[in-house]
């Protein structure tokens, strides 16, 4: 099996939680583009 971590529960949750911290910086508004 290439990647033994691939199905593991705990890497889909530090997969997903990685992903809504991603997206709530997407929904910030972008003041840094304005400094």
């Amino acid at each position: 099996q290439a990647f033994p971590w691939f199905n593991t529960e705990r890497y889909w949750d530090e997969h997903i939680l990685s992903l809504r911290e991603q997206t709530a910086l997407v929904q910030e508004p972008p003041l840094a583009w304005y400094v």
